[in-house]
């Protein structure tokens, strides 16, 4: 790279830099490509031990929530054909529709780029960024793809995530799964956050980064709950003997991480859940 390059994007970094420190309000990685295209999505749930897992199939409305859903036929192996019936039924596209980038710090709201010019300001660089934002709660929406799933024992039996639980493709370094259990707690997992798609990212502190903040109103950001960058490792849930416990999982593009740019579009990504009753 010669020194006038180098100039270059010193001065465009430094630039960014200052218009983030002057305006509070903006989010560094909401930037004008908003609209990522993940072209290929593929989906498993898995169960081994005594653990046999369901889709939400009977009155999943499309919330994110779930709220008031019931199981049907549990099975040891969700796959991608199950989930598509689902979303189908829903009038919803599980893959191969625009994804839209959004952003949450607890997995209960969530929160995408509002419509219309003045959701935006040009930074001192001349990148349009994000600073205003609305609400997004229906996976219709193509913001998160939200996943209702069931899982039971015939033993009282704690739940972890085995190690064959995976997320990889293309556009894996911006992308979020998270574990809602139903009266538990809620993991938010970055599962690739090492592999950058240009390594010459500009990092900022005291904004909205995906790691330690995110976007939890219409224009203000706050820290993030149950961050985590590996796989958690210790128990997730706890089930009673033949009783069903819910478990949503989401999966999402954070708009607030330094990979959710332009050069995800038209990229795969696969994600496979394994849950076990053994600590691995």
């Amino acid at each position: 790279m010669s020194n006038t390059k180098k100039q270059l994007m010193t001065a465009i970094a430094m630039l960014v830099v200052a218009a983030l420190a002057l305006g509070t309000s903006t989010y560094a990685w909401f930037v004008s490509n908003t609209t990522v295209k993940v072209d290929s999505m593929t989906f498993t749930a898995q169960t081994v031990d005594d653990l046999q897992i369901a889709l939400t199939t009977a009155d999943w409305t499309g919330a994110l929530s779930g709220t008031g859903a019931t199981a049907d036929t549990f099975k040891t192996l969700i796959t991608s054909a199950d989930l598509n019936a689902l979303y189908t039924s829903k009038g919803a596209v599980l893959t191969g529709a625009a994804l839209i980038p959004a952003s949450t710090i607890n997995a209960a709201t969530f929160y995408k780029v509002a419509d219309g010019a003045a959701s935006w300001e040009v930074n001192g660089s001349g990148v349009n960024i994000a600073k205003t934002f609305e609400q997004t709660n229906n996976i219709t929406d193509n913001c998160v793809k939200a996943i209702p799933l069931y899982l039971k024992s015939t033993t009282g039996t704690s739940i972890y995530l085995g190690t064959n639980t995976t997320v990889s493709g293309q556009a894996s370094p911006a992308v979020r799964v998270a574990f809602v259990v139903e009266g538990g707690s809620t993991y938010i997992w970055a599962p690739d956050p090492d592999n950058h798609i240009d390594d010459n990212k500009i990092t900022t502190t005291g904004d909205a980064d995906g790691i330690t903040k995110a976007v939890d109103s219409t224009s203000t950001v706050g820290n993030i709950t149950g961050y985590t960058a590996t796989r958690p490792s210790g128990a997730i849930a706890t089930l009673t003997a033949n009783t069903a416990k819910r478990i949503m999982v989401y999966i999402w593009l954070e708009g607030c991480d330094v990979d959710c740019v332009s050069g995800l579009s038209a990229k795969d990504l696969t994600v496979n859940l394994e849950f076990t009753s053994q600590n691995s």
